[in-house]
């Protein structure tokens, strides 16, 4: 019984391998990791011939071996742009990257990447996306506020100094 349960995985596994290993030259992808960023920039792009590979996809790959590829591609939208800094440089993922670059992926191209429950889920996040990427975007990064608060706390200590009012003086340096 074991060795036809090895057979049975042998060949299971012979199939995944035979999968991505067409996808691989379809792609035109060397490695996975290539095939990813591939299959990204193909639902990215608007061509009918992109499309068409897509569907390919759709068809060749089964349902945990798509929504393996459907999560690398999520993670190739949300690579941070060069310039990243803080916690997106940090987690290596953007927020605006991931919204801006979903919004220009065609619908038909995320409903062959994401189906069903996924889709809905992909929907809920882009939505809460939207909302910290409207967050960030507010953030102060320049720290005006900041500055301008111990910029005002120096002058008033200088002009108590000048005053005589050394107490005060020292109780402000000192808070």
């Amino acid at each position: 019984r074991s060795i036809t349960e090895f057979r049975r995985a042998d060949l299971f596994t012979r199939a995944a391998m035979g999968r991505m290993e067409t996808l691989e030259k379809l792609f035109n992808a060397p490695t996975s990791e290539a095939l990813y960023r591939n299959v990204a920039s193909a639902a990215l792009s608007k061509g009918r011939g992109d499309i068409e590979k897509l569907r390919v996809l759709r068809k060749t790959l089964q349902g945990e071996e798509l929504g393996d590829l459907s999560a690398a591609v999520i993670r190739q939208l949300g690579e941070p742009i060069a310039a990243a800094r803080g916690v997106t440089q940090d987690l290596g993922f953007s927020v605006n990257s991931f919204l801006t670059r979903w919004q220009n992926m065609s619908p038909e191209a995320r409903h062959l990447l994401f189906a069903g429950e996924h889709m809905k889920a992909l929907d809920d996040l882009t939505r809460v996306v939207s909302r910290l990427a409207n967050v960030e975007a507010l953030a102060n990064t320049s720290r005006t506020g900041t500055n301008t608060l111990n910029m005002s706390g120096l002058l008033a200590s200088i002009g108590l100094g000048f005053s005589g009012n050394w107490a005060t003086v020292l109780g402000i340096a000192g808070g």
